[in-house]
Order: C-alpha cells, then structure tokens, then sequence
C-alpha cells in the first residue's frame, strides 16, 4: 500500500463532514467548511475552546482526527487540540498521520525502515561476495561476483504488554535496481509480532516506544524511520500490508561519518532487546539527557550535565533500590520511624498535616550521597568499567573511582544549589563521560548481557577506541 501523492478528502469534525486537504512537507491539516457560516461557528467554538483551558489551567488534549482520502483510504491524524484559525478556516499542526485500507483495527504486525534500523542491524549480511583476481596480475581484480544468501531473522526476544505478547525480530533482503549502477542494494527493518491483533493507538505508541530504543542504541534524537509498514492477518497464517504510518520529523538527518559506528548493534543485544524495550514501554529509563547530534555528544553545557546527572540518578534507584548501601536494621528503623510520622500526619489538620508529611516524604528520599552512590555502582561494575577508567589516568581503579566519585559529588551540589562560583574543569567532562557510560554499564549488567559485550557497546558508542 502506498500513501497518495495529494492527501484531500473528508474528515468527521464535530458531527459533520468537512473538506480538509493536508501538506505533507509541512505536516498542517487545513479544514475547509462547505457552507461559508460554518467557518464562523468553527471559529467560535475554538475560540470558547481555548478560553476554557486557559481558565481551567488543563493541558492541551490530544486528539486523533479520522477522514477518507479522494482514494478511498482511511486515515487518522494525531495533533493536539489547539488548531489555529484564519477567518475560521483551522488548521492543525499534526504529529503524525496513518493512512490504510483496512480499518478494522486489527493490527497483527508492524515493521520499521529507516537509516538507524539498517545501522542497528547490517543488511549487508545477506550477500555474498566472490573475488577472482588475474593469475598474471594478482592485484588486479579479474572479475567480482554478488549473490545472495539465506538469512534467519534475528530473535530478539519478546515481552508482555498488558494482555499482549510482543515479539522482536530483525531480518535483511535484497534490493534489485536494473540499468542502475548499483543494480544491488539492501535494507533491514525490525518487526514487531503481536500475539494479537492490536489498535491504531496501541500501534501509535509502540512505534514511540520504537522510536525511543532507537534513540537510546545510538545516543541522540535526530533519528528518523524512512517507513513504518503494519500488517493484518490474511488466509493461511499470512499477512497483508495495509498501512503506513508517519511522524513528523522534528530534526535534519546526521551528517556526521561515524554514524555507522556509534550504535549499539543488534547482535549485542540479541534476546535483551525486549526487556529494554519492556522498560522503556513502563518509562523507566531516563531520556532527557540525550543529544540531537553525534557533534553534541562532545559539547556538556550546564543544562546537558544537569540532564546527565539526573538520568544516573534516576537509574541508580531503578537499577539498585533506596539505601543499597545501608544495613537492614536502618532500613527497617527508617520505615518504622516513615510509618510514625505518616499516622501522626493523619490526627493533625491544615498547615500541620503538610509539614508532616513533607517531613516523612524527606526522610523517604534521604539517602547516601550522589558521589557514595557512583562509587558504588563503579564498584559494582568494575569488570566493565576498568578499562575505559584507567585509559584516562593513572593510578589503581579504586583510587581513580574515589577521586572521580568525590569530583562528581562535588560538581552535583554545585550545581543543585546554583554555586555561582562553581568552576567547571576539563578533568569534570571525563568524569561525566564516566556518568553517560555507567548508565549503560549498570542497565545493560542488570538485563544480563555479558560483561565483554558492556563493554563492546560502550566502546563503540562513546568512543573509547579500545581494542576489546
């Protein structure tokens, strides 16, 4: 199935149908009313709309438009509830829109395309390459010779989602250009496999969730899928194409050379996979530090290191638990002690009862220190971490991770009481390069990927350019 050239049609709006026509290059939804005092009343009632939410102080919704194309296909469109006016002509800014043949909503399966996808997962392997080089000229090559090979999908495991099982692959095929120059080319994409039909929004956000991984295996956010194909059940047990989905694009496309190379690769991952995936889709991993370029990846301004230090933060707590460090009698005389204030929290009223319970929330979260906590985790994950640490100074690891630990902690208190004559050194930036791979090193030990492919995948994705 093919997405049309021009997207015009008819969308339900407000219990009518209403001509609409969208630009695909700008992703604007313009709705045009067949009666010329409709626009009026489209116009009002955006503007009675948006006065309530100001009123109110709620969140723009998001809403999900659903239309026919001249073609007869069906398409939804994904913006938020703020559309803007002209005369009362609206328009919407959209998110992403998804145009199919089928809108039984029974989704089976769904497969992603793109730059990124061929860099996780090299369609390359499919071929089979033959040299044959002049007996009389070794170095000159006589004649080469391309062909292709069968390839298995690569399981990469699955996961539940709610009354869901979803399956993960990543499979490769070939490309013929004929009257090309290069007649051969091939590509890769990752699927997803349900163990049962699911909806267009459920498919909405398991593409986001998609999105999301690829941006944690390649470390920034200027990733796009060229194609996001899904599939319904036909006779036989097979599957029919019957819909595409597209997202708007919100940055260009990386430039930079070395993007085949700062990727963590399916073959690292393999089966672990989808219990990434399973944490991104409950939102426990942090996303919020990420770049949006392979050249911001050596740039650390302050926003940048608060975003860092609070991701290893957070994971810390996922990854370990509250007071990891501490002794099983404080633990439970901190809940005891928790436990007493909240009951006293609840005979007292007003102003009381706030400051009470502020004070049960504070002894919660009182923890070890944040530079206690890295060298912990930098204990923890020596195996891994030893190389790349001793790579950059001198000295026994345990003494580097002290200094590293006590400049760490130093350089989070700064900043989280806004220390205006903090100075930030060189040497700070190696220790929080040390802060950006340990959030890999503690998630990925955890998930049980072994400790020479941690490593692997740190390497290749900061760069560390050790031989492992």
């Amino acid at each position: 199935m093919r997405i049309p050239n021009r997207i015009i049609g008819f969308l339900d709006f407000k219990d009518s149908k209403v001509p609409f026509e969208f630009e695909k290059g700008t992703f604007e939804l313009k709705l045009y009313h067949p009666a010329e005092n409709g626009r009026y009343e489209l116009l009002a009632e955006g503007v009675e709309s948006f006065g309530f939410n100001i009123k109110e102080h709620k969140w723009i919704d998001s809403i999900t438009l659903k239309g026919k194309t001249s073609e007869r296909l069906f398409i939804y469109f994904g913006t938020a509830d703020n559309p803007s006016s002209y005369n009362g002509y609206l328009t919407y800014n959209v998110e992403w829109y998804y145009v199919t043949d089928d809108d039984s909503e029974s989704i089976i399966e769904v497969r992603f395309f793109g730059r990124e996808v061929n860099l996780f997962y090299n369609p390359t392997r499919i071929f089979n390459q033959n040299i044959v080089f002049k007996k009389e000229k070794p170095l000159i090559i006589d004649s080469i010779s391309v062909h292709t090979i069968n390839c298995e999908e690569l399981n990469c495991g699955q996961y539940t989602s709610g009354e869901v099982q979803v399956n993960i692959s990543c499979a490769a095929y070939a490309i013929n250009h004929p009257q090309s120059s290069s007649p051969l080319d091939s590509k890769s994409y990752l699927k997803l496999k349900f163990s049962k039909a699911i909806s267009i929004q459920e498919m909405i956000d398991k593409a986001r969730d998609i999105k999301r991984f690829i941006t944690y295996v390649c470390y920034r956010t200027n990733n796009a899928f060229s194609e996001i194909s899904t599939y319904i059940n036909i006779e036989d047990g097979n599957v029919r194409n019957c819909g595409k989905l597209v997202f708007k694009s919100k940055y260009c496309e990386e430039q930079n050379d070395k993007a085949k190379e700062r990727i963590i690769r399916a073959e690292y991952l393999n089966s672990s996979t989808a219990e990434i995936l399973g944490s991104i889709e409950k939102d426990e991993l942090p996303f919020g530090h990420f770049c949006n370029s392979i050249e911001n990846m050596l740039h650390y301004p302050t926003s940048r290191i608060i975003m860092i230090l609070a991701a290893f933060e957070r994971e810390f707590r996922n990854i370990y638990g509250q007071d990891v460090r501490r002794s099983d009698e404080y633990k439970e005389t901190k809940k005891e002690i928790i436990e007493v204030i909240e009951n006293h929290a609840e005979t007292l009223n007003g102003k009381q009862k706030k400051y009470a319970k502020a004070l049960a929330k504070g002894i919660l979260n009182s923890d070890s220190s944040y530079g206690d906590n890295f060298k912990y985790a930098m204990e923890d994950c020596k195996t891994i971490m030893e190389p790349f640490v001793i790579s950059h100074f001198e000295g026994s690891y345990e003494e580097i991770i002290e200094d590293v630990s006590s400049n760490i902690n130093e350089l989070r208190n700064g900043i989280a009481h806004s220390r205006l004559d903090l100075e930030l050194k060189a040497r700070h930036l190696i220790d929080i390069k040390f802060v950006e791979e340990m959030l890999y090193a503690i998630r990925l030990k955890k998930i049980g990927i072994e400790n020479l492919i941690i490593q692997r995948s740190i390497n290749d994705l900061f760069r560390e350019n050790m031989a492992l």
